[in-house]
């Protein structure tokens, strides 16, 4: 995961704000895509100077990773409750975010509301017990690449 300086860290936390109309601390504010941001580094929250839909952003550029890879040596995992195509389905758990080997990240939001991001480095053997508990969860995967074949692994 990078932060905002292009520097990898073992998490990151991020709290999207709602829109509020009376605050001028962040561009971003009043259109509802303003964010405070703490990682392992960092003593405080900090207000992102860019909007969290910004490709420089902390999750930006995390998520952006992914794509950038050539993904046949990748494994990962695109779950939402309502798919990029407008597809939605509300037959499994109402459940948005990204698993790859580096990260778990919600990657839909609304102006209006408030969402959260939890971004964490997990060691490759971490990933068949990650997967056990998004069975609970049952997620709506869209896309996947999962190189993981064992008799073991629950990702085959």
């Amino acid at each position: 995961m990078q932060i905002l300086n292009g520097n990898n860290v073992d998490w990151f936390f991020a709290y999207k704000l709602p829109v509020i109309e009376t605050d001028r601390s962040s561009g971003y504010s009043s259109e509802g895509t303003a964010f405070i941001y703490a990682d392992s580094t960092t003593n405080a929250w900090v207000m992102s100077q860019q909007s969290i839909g910004s490709e420089s952003s902390a999750i930006g550029m995390t998520i952006k990773q992914i794509f950038q890879s050539s993904k046949q040596n990748d494994f990962y995992a695109l779950y939402n409750d309502e798919h990029p195509n407008n597809k939605t389905d509300s037959g499994r758990g109402h459940m948005k975010g990204s698993l790859f080997y580096r990260l778990l990240f919600l990657p839909s939001f609304w102006k209006t509301k408030r969402s959260i991001f939890l971004c964490v480095t997990f060691p490759t053997a971490a990933l068949n017990e990650i997967g056990k508990q998004l069975l609970f969860g049952t997620p709506s995967v869209y896309e996947s690449n999962c190189l993981l074949h064992s008799k073991d692994s629950i990702l085959t």
